[in-house]
């Protein structure tokens, strides 16, 4: 899990902050061996509106 007051920080830096706080969740779950699950599905979304496959 994040520090909570680093998650907030990052937040408060407006869309950046967000996504470098997804990125550091992100490497938590790869670390710990639980895999990118969000990334996939997001992924699949991405390619359905697109069209194009993936």
């Amino acid at each position: 899990m994040v520090d909570e007051v680093l998650a907030a920080a990052l937040m408060a830096q407006g869309a950046a902050g967000v996504r470098a706080l997804g990125l550091l969740r992100d490497a938590r779950r790869v670390l710990a061996g639980t895999g990118l699950e969000r990334r996939r599905r997001s992924r699949s979304r991405a390619c359905a509106v697109r069209r194009t496959p993936c």
